[in-house]
């Protein structure tokens, strides 16, 4: 047996027939992701008998919103200490197991991307009073990667659903610091603050850097 909508055909087709009642029958089945809206009519195949079913009610699929990300926490981290980076999503496919959801870091180098595959660690929902599988907005904990192919740069953070990739959510001005080279950490202005001044006289400027 398969199910199909106009030339997209559904996945992950189940059959259980009623116990009680053997004139009926339940088919539950993983809606298929299409590039633009919609109304189709499916047909249930059943193959070994030759039979299609064409199901009288039209099935709409409706545009979605772009997948984004509203925050990322921290922007930056060390080429070579690994830490927890947590990202919210909105418009994420629903998920009810850590395997459907992929991240990965896209290093330019050379004129190429060099893409890192991040480790999810954990997902929590923020739909409030709905599953998991239901809502569509995330929040996911990741860790950073350090070793081969990690250096300082500024870099896309991407995150999406395995079955769905073309909806990934993208933030492109995270950033990787090598801790071990020199840095200015502060700069104090005689004139006040960090970054001010004096017109008519000149101005003692300190910076403060480490490892020098």
């Amino acid at each position: 047996m398969d199910l199909g909508f106009a030339n997209i055909t559904a996945t992950e087709i189940s059959y259980d027939a009623s116990a009680s009642a053997r004139s009926e029958a339940a088919i539950s089945f993983r809606m298929p992701a299409v590039t633009q809206s919609s109304v189709v009519n499916p047909v249930v195949r059943f193959l070994s008998l030759g039979l299609s079913l064409p199901v009288s009610q039209a099935f709409t699929f409706s545009a979605v919103s772009p997948t984004l990300v509203s925050s990322v926490l921290p922007t930056q981290t060390s080429t070579s200490a690994s830490s927890v980076v947590t990202v919210r999503v909105q418009s994420f496919p629903g998920i009810d197991s850590i395997d459907f959801v992929a991240a990965q870091f896209e290093f330019e180098a050379d004129g190429s991307a060099e893409i890192i595959a991040v480790e999810v660690l954990s997902f929590e929902g923020l739909g409030i009073g709905l599953e998991d599988s239901q809502t569509q907005s995330f929040e996911f904990a990741l860790q950073s990667p350090t070793g081969q192919g990690v250096s300082e740069s500024i870099v896309t953070l991407r995150i999406f659903h395995v079955l769905y990739p073309q909806r990934s959510a993208v933030f492109q001005d995270f950033a990787f610091i090598d801790t071990t080279l020199p840095r200015v950490s502060q700069i104090v202005s005689a004139a006040g603050g960090s970054n001010r001044a004096k017109l008519t006289e000149a101005t003692r400027i300190t910076l403060d850097i480490v490892n020098a």
